[in-house]
């Protein structure tokens, strides 16, 4: 048991208590990172409807991953999935379900893929 300790400062007294510290050894197994690391994955919606199927995506479950670098180009709608690495089997599962007209790019580290 940790006992208070007076202790002066500067004509005022202050009690300081230190409460016991277990000393606990973590194994880095135990060691949970904050945050994964992410991936980007774009997505091509073409042809006459690519509005609508754009639409459709903002409005599934994907919606909160669509990111700010979504492009155009003639006919064709590239949108880019800012996705953690352990939501790519239900990102792609949703994708293929949801848009099946969409095309699936190559997934990429995050920061690496180019906006055109």
């Amino acid at each position: 048991m940790s006992q208070a300790q007076p202790v002066s400062y500067q004509d005022h007294e202050v009690t300081a208590f230190n409460p016991p510290r277990p000393e606990q050894q973590l194994a880095s197994a135990n060691i949970i990172p904050l945050r994964g690391r992410r991936v980007a994955l774009p997505v091509m919606l073409d042809g006459p409807k690519a509005d609508a199927l754009l639409a459709t995506l903002i409005h599934s479950p994907l919606g909160v991953y669509i990111r700010a670098t979504t492009s155009t180009k003639r006919d064709e709608i590239c949108v880019t999935l800012d996705i953690a690495r352990e939501d790519l089997d239900f990102t792609l599962h949703t994708l293929i379900s949801t848009l099946p007209e969409g095309t699936i790019g190559m997934l990429t580290t995050r920061g690496v893929m180019r906006a055109e």
